[in-house]
């Protein structure tokens, strides 16, 4: 996917093999989780896409049921399930770029770029700088460092 793209396309939503096996291990001491699995079922076919997806990542348990509804998130709201997903310190940031979360310290950031290789390149190495500085200081930023590089040949 190249960082131009708004949403990146998802795949299934399948749940790993070595995962299943150790599903009637479950804790089930939360009171949810000690509903009949036709119950959890009706939640499941009640709640918005988004909430299915993350009650079937929240245990085992849940996982399990997940596998007896229609959990299909080929094209969900990508960016409802980054934030409800996403860290919550301010260390991280969302790109919209490639869709993930990157670290906003500048330390990462020079030394993912290399910096120290840059010196045929000054103007270039100025520029960079002044990505990597935005991204950390400046919460209006959208594009990470290395999506802004690409965007405009930095890299």
């Amino acid at each position: 996917m190249s960082c131009g793209t708004r949403y990146q396309k998802w795949d299934k939503f399948i749940i790993p093999s070595e995962a299943l096996p150790t599903l009637p291990n479950a804790c089930t001491v939360a009171p949810l989780l000690q509903l009949p699995t036709e119950i959890l079922i009706t939640i499941f076919d009640e709640v918005n896409l988004i909430d299915q997806l993350c009650l079937a990542l929240s245990c085992k348990r849940l996982l399990q049921v997940s596998t007896m509804v229609s959990l299909d998130v080929s094209d969900p709201d990508a960016l409802s399930l980054y934030y409800r997903l996403g860290p919550t310190s301010k260390d991280w940031r969302f790109c919209f770029g490639c869709t993930q979360y990157r670290p906003t310290r500048e330390s990462y950031w020079k030394a993912k770029a290399n910096l120290g290789n840059w010196a045929e390149a000054k103007d270039k190495q100025d520029d960079m700088m002044a990505i990597i500085q935005d991204w950390e200081h400046l919460q209006t930023m959208f594009y990470c460092p290395e999506c802004l590089a690409k965007m405009r040949c930095l890299s």
